[in-house]
């Protein structure tokens, strides 16, 4: 019992030890040209190699204001059955 108290104690400790970050998601405007991003099955729905990408800055002009990236690709395969989708976001 002691010894899974000074454990408990222990992993506490580590724990609120580190210092905290965080991400958010990517505030994106232009959702309806991405629509992977919302919901993935999206992919395949025009039936053709589909390729989009975007970039935004926000706070233009100030130092280590965010910087938003996405590329995605999405298209069908066996014979329209299945939609494949490759996002890459930064």
């Amino acid at each position: 019992m002691m010894k899974k108290l000074i454990l408990l104690i222990a992993g506490s400790f580590l724990l609120l030890s580190r210092p905290a970050s965080a991400q958010q998601d990517a505030q994106y405007s232009q959702y309806m040209f991405n629509g992977i991003y919302i919901n993935p099955a999206y992919a395949g729905y025009k039936e053709v190699l589909n390729v989009h990408s975007f970039y935004r800055s926000q706070w233009t002009g100030i130092t280590g204001a965010p910087r938003s990236m996405s590329l995605a690709v999405d298209a069908i395969a066996n014979s329209g059955n299945v939609g494949l989708a490759l996002q890459v976001a930064s």
